[in-house]
């Protein structure tokens, strides 16, 4: 589990820890409203998944390495790649991502997003 995950778990029981059921007048009541939450929470997950999963196959095509969807992340300006046999650096690469994909440079993991 990323760090991003375990941030939005964290949040998801927040949330989920203050909708005590003495708040709702019934107890289906309070399973609609979680049932809600967490539905939608699954949705955003699976959409997240699915573009990283995407993306990793957009660089590994134009690297030649074999990647892995949770070994990438993107912002507006760069696509960032987790090789878990450098543990401390993440390779950063220039949008839009050419033919064929180059390292722009190494930026150290804990600046990196995989560390938010």
């Amino acid at each position: 589990m990323t760090n991003d995950e375990k941030k939005e778990l964290d949040r998801l029981r927040d949330i989920v820890g203050s909708l005590m059921i003495s708040q709702f007048s019934d107890q289906e009541g309070y399973r609609q409203t979680i049932n809600v939450i967490f539905d939608q929470w699954v949705t955003q997950k699976r959409i997240e998944i699915d573009k990283r999963n995407t993306l990793a196959i957009e660089l590994g095509e134009r690297t030649g390495l074999d990647i892995q969807g949770s070994e990438v992340m993107e912002d507006d300006q760069y696509v960032y790649y987790h090789n878990p046999e450098w543990p401390d650096e993440v390779e950063r690469y220039e949008k839009p991502l050419p033919m064929i994909a180059e390292t722009w440079d190494d930026i150290p993991y804990e600046k990196s997003p995989f560390n938010q």
